[in-house]
């Protein structure tokens, strides 16, 4: 019985078939006779190079999700600035207390709201913010109160990783091409295999079963295995 290698399943998501379609392009490495006919050499060509751009937009996206954990830092040291401020005002020790009310005029100029902000308007914000607590006075009085000098500094360095990242984000993206969004590239993999490589397997399989026999077995694996995933979590 002739090996038919199945078509892979619409409902995969992006990085699995990314993740398939990097294990035919090795197939395509490891069988180089298979590459000996021009059609197939084309597809896998436009294999490699639909999977490079999808690797491209994952990272994009991983790189949206790490602005937003620096993003949570940053906003989690205003929350707690804000909160030990707050609690040192109240305290019934003058000095504490005057101490305390010198940076609150300071921190309600921006206070928690810029934690509502979008990561630009946030920034320039933060910028300024930070400025008017490096002010002498605001120096002074942040060294009478313990910690407070550690969570201006740990905001510091929270709000510098977070624009210097953004940065390094911008200049990727002006120096690269742009790219074509996820779910265009699940469609063109999808095309490319199912469309193209895989009927083209499966006809050379029909006419020559000896010569793409193993390449053809261990394409079906690779399918069937992406399939199955796809599968599995359909059922949960």
């Amino acid at each position: 019985m002739k090996i038919t290698v199945p078509k892979v399943s619409p409902n995969i998501r992006v990085a699995e078939i990314e993740t398939a379609a990097a294990a035919v392009s090795a197939l395509f490495a490891k069988y180089t006779a298979v590459l000996s006919l021009s059609l197939f050499k084309m597809a896998a060509a436009e294999l490699s190079d639909l999977d490079t751009q999808a690797v491209a937009a994952l990272n994009s996206v991983k790189t949206l999700s790490s602005l937003d954990e620096k993003d949570a830092v940053r906003d989690e040291a205003i929350r707690t600035l804000g909160n030990v401020l707050t609690g040192y005002a109240s305290l019934p020790i003058a000095e504490k207390k005057d101490a305390a009310k010198t940076l609150l005029e300071i921190y309600n100029r921006y206070g928690r709201a810029l934690t509502e902000k979008n990561f630009a308007e946030q920034s320039a914000l933060d910028k300024s913010f930070l400025a008017d607590l490096s002010s002498a006075e605001a120096v002074a009085a942040a060294k009478k109160l313990e910690g407070v000098t550690e969570i201006i500094a740990s905001f510091r360095a929270a709000e510098e990783d977070f624009v210097a990242f953004t940065a390094s984000y911008n200049n990727a993206k002006t120096a690269g091409k742009e790219k074509a969004s996820s779910s265009i590239l699940k469609k063109q993999l999808l095309s490319c295999l199912n469309e193209k490589i895989i009927p083209l397997v499966n006809a050379a399989v029909a006419i020559d079963e000896a010569s793409y026999h193993d390449f053809a077995a261990e394409l079906a694996t690779t399918i069937t295995r992406a399939n199955d995933a796809v599968s599995r979590r359909s059922k949960k």
